[in-house]
């Protein structure tokens, strides 16, 4: 079989609201050299026969049928079963931009970097008119340690999310977390370990749909909360053998996470035993951060520290919900 450029992976489960539109953006790519890999992640809705439809329209697309095993590991098997020398991540509510691999592919392949980056624009739905864009004309930035990037507010920032063009050697030993919420997260960290080169444009190539059944906005739980925790486990023990990174990480992006964390857990968490029960799991997650020094006030600010030490230091964590709570919004 003939190699395709591109490896498009869509996870999917019970999106035939917007499945139809995730796929259409594809198909009408300029760039026409790619494959798309669709794992059908134990829909139970009509998913399946939007995925027949548009299989029999088009030999691009490859469907795979698994129970339902979450996010991650819907694409951590989409990408075994591709075959492209570049990987780009879909979400099956979402749609692309029609030059988003067509511009991508010559960013990635013009600048031999590893990987393309590119912005993207929040939307109620899919624009039915978008700009062409001269992106031959367009400044990019290439940078070899997009760490730094990290939550950095600028021109070429470096997103968190997946929504990127991968060299497959990058991502091939780098599954996302199985049976997390903010997978996205420790992937993207541990994905700049090795510093790849990577060409940054400010283009909108993505457009995100905000809707109310997404995980950003649905579904707050005691697991949701605490899965940060699992991810910033993941990410120490991807970096132990790093320690000057592990150290920039510590200080440059893990408290804003932390606060993130902490700001949707008072937001979001109503009843009294899950927000005790959430407490008690940070409590003792900082605690081991503290020991192995990757918990101090720098990167903090000193009213969030004290707010953490004193949870540290609790021996009623329901003692400080008041302070927390006028900390946290």
């Amino acid at each position: 079989m003939e190699r395709s450029r591109i490896s498009v992976v869509i996870p999917i489960y019970n999106s035939e609201k917007y499945l139809g539109a995730c796929l259409a953006s594809v198909l009408s790519q300029t760039f026409k050299n790619f494959e798309i890999i669709c794992v059908n992640d134990g829909s139970t809705d009509t998913s399946a026969d939007i995925l027949e439809a548009f299989r029999r329209q088009d030999t691009r697309i490859n469907v795979y049928t698994q129970s339902n095993q979450g996010l991650s590991m819907a694409r951590n098997n989409g990408v075994k079963k591709s075959n492209g020398e570049y990987v780009y991540f879909l979400d099956s509510d979402d749609t692309l931009h029609p030059q988003a691999l067509e511009i991508l592919y010559y960013l990635i392949t013009k600048n031999d970097a590893d990987l393309a980056v590119h912005d993207l624009l929040r939307v109620q739905e899919s624009p039915k008119q978008v700009p062409i864009y001269d992106y031959k004309k367009e400044t990019v930035c290439i940078d070899k340690d997009a760490l730094k990037r990290i939550g950095r507010k600028s021109k070429y920032h470096f997103p968190i999310n997946a929504f990127k063009l991968y060299k497959r050697e990058l991502i091939t030993n780098l599954p996302f977390i199985p049976c997390i919420y903010f997978e996205d997260f420790p992937f993207t960290i541990c994905l700049l370990k090795n510093k790849p080169k990577a060409v940054i444009t400010s283009l909108p190539l993505y457009f995100y749909m905000e809707n109310n059944q997404s995980i950003t906005h649905s579904n707050w739980t005691v697991k949701k909360m605490t899965d940060y925790c699992i991810g910033i486990d993941k990410i120490i023990e991807y970096y132990q053998n790093s320690p000057n990174q592990l150290k920039y990480i510590s200080r440059h992006i893990f408290p804003k996470y932390i606060k993130q964390a902490f700001n949707s857990i008072f937001r979001h968490i109503e009843k009294e035993e899950d927000l005790t029960e959430i407490l008690l799991r940070y409590r003792a997650f900082f605690i081991r951060l503290q020991k192995d020094r990757l918990m101090s006030w720098k990167g903090h600010k000193l009213k969030r520290y004290f707010a953490y030490k004193k949870l540290m230091k609790a021996k009623n964590v329901q003692d400080v919900i008041p302070l927390m709570r006028k900390i946290f919004k």
